[in-house]
């Protein structure tokens, strides 16, 4: 995957004059224009640089939510977030659907729609990722409902061990094949919580965050579909 990602990293220029961030002959300087003037004739019919209060930042985000900041009232310093998360999201993107092409499309929304709805960021304790990883999720799964198309989760053995270990049931082959087949019978949403949890190990916290839900509510919707998928088939323990 890493000379995919390198591949594309290299179009970041292309894509950033495209969303407006960056411009430096006639040709970008439209573009930018024109990027610009959506942003600016969406925002500024609306009063929402008043801030009612200021949340408590940790100091890991402090450097990051005043970014944010300049950001909305300075939309080109919004170049600084493309630079910095223009690679984890791809990388989550492509993971997802598996195409360049696709993924780069994806991604370059997923930042425009960032851009464009900054106003409704709200800090809660995590890292501006998380809510681009939202942004992201929601992106991907609604290009798979447009395209009508199934998807395909690649599961590696270290993917069905840590499935198998919160499973609590033996690290067999029997079981981690009926481990595979109970995750066939899911709903694709209900897939997308186990992959998060145990595909690619993110936190609760951070599951919470990508889902608008709280880390509690994400933890008990994990383990509800684990106990799901364990009634589904005759795991032994």
């Amino acid at each position: 995957m890493g000379r995919v990602v390198d591949q594309w990293i290299r179009r970041i220029s292309a894509s950033k004059r495209r969303l407006g961030l960056i411009g430096s002959s006639v040709g970008s300087k439209s573009a930018m224009a024109g990027c610009f003037f959506v942003f600016l004739h969406y925002t500024g019919k609306q009063q929402f640089f008043r801030l009612a209060s200021t949340p408590t930042i940790k100091p890991e985000h402090r450097e990051e939510y005043d970014l944010i900041q300049q950001a909305l009232k300075r939309p080109e310093r919004f170049s600084v977030l493309y630079d910095r998360y223009y690679k984890p999201v791809f990388v989550f993107v492509y993971k997802r659907v598996n195409d360049a092409e696709v993924a780069s499309d994806l991604t370059s929304q997923v930042f425009l729609k960032a851009m464009l709805h900054l106003k409704r960021y709200q800090y809660q304790g995590y890292p501006f990722s998380s809510w681009l990883f939202r942004i992201a999720l929601n992106e991907s799964n609604l290009f798979f409902r447009k395209q009508k198309r199934s998807r395909e989760v690649a599961l590696s053995d270290q993917h069905l061990v840590h499935l198998v270990e919160d499973s609590e049931v033996d690290n067999s082959e029997e079981n981690r094949q009926q481990l595979v087949d109970a995750l066939n019978r899911l709903e694709p949403e209900q897939v997308q919580l186990m992959e998060l949890r145990f595909f690619e190990r993110y936190s609760f916290k951070e599951i919470g965050q990508m889902l608008g839900t709280t880390e509690a509510n994400a933890k008990m919707r994990v383990y509800r579909i684990l106990k799901k998928m364990k009634s589904f088939l005759n795991l032994k323990g």
